[in-house]
């Protein structure tokens, strides 16, 4: 029975799942969606050509609320076909609302392309893994830790930190050989 079916107070069935749903924390990628459309310069209406969408429904889906759960909701296919349309792949997307959840900085254009990397890094690295591990003799699974995330990430972001700050420095050196000359 659907929730505006039943009477009187929601079985356990039902409150539990409220509760569940209460724990989840919501995000909201429309911001995000619109944020890109208003950077590549896509109407409502060219979006709903290119993704087959109408452009009606399309309004409903994207339309800024106070309230994001009074807004229709997005099909797991639409969300994927307006994002392709809009050329952002689906793991940058939920890395970008999921973990930034700062408009600003996710489309701040000194981290763009840093979003990209890491969105291909996630979206490869596990067949990588998995294909490099499979070589491993004796491998039963029990040999990976848990706990290597955190050095794991600490170290990516040292090194990516080292290369930046050496790009800059090899920018700087030829900025100033450039001015000698």
């Amino acid at each position: 029975m659907t929730s505006l079916a039943s009477s009187g107070a929601p079985s356990s069935d039902e409150s539990k799942s409220a509760e569940e749903s209460a724990a989840i924390p919501f995000r909201d990628y429309i911001p995000y969606i619109l944020q890109a459309m208003s950077d590549q310069n896509v109407s409502v209406r060219k979006l709903a050509l290119k993704t087959g969408i109408r452009r009606n429904r399309l309004s409903n889906l994207l339309r800024p609320t106070a309230d994001p759960s009074t807004r229709e909701s997005m099909t797991l296919v639409e969300f994927q076909t307006i994002l392709h349309v809009l050329q952002i792949g689906f793991i940058q997307a939920v890395l970008g609302v999921e973990t930034l959840r700062d408009l600003d900085l996710l489309h701040d254009g000194r981290f763009s392309t840093m979003m990209q990397m890491i969105s291909e890094v996630f979206a490869s690295l596990p067949l990588s893994l998995v294909h490099a591990l499979n070589e491993v003799e004796g491998m039963d699974g029990t040999e990976i830790r848990r706990e290597w995330a955190g050095p794991l990430r600490d170290g990516v972001v040292d090194r990516v930190v080292r290369e930046v700050i050496a790009i800059i420095e090899r920018r700087a050196r030829m900025e100033q050989s450039f001015r000698l000359d």
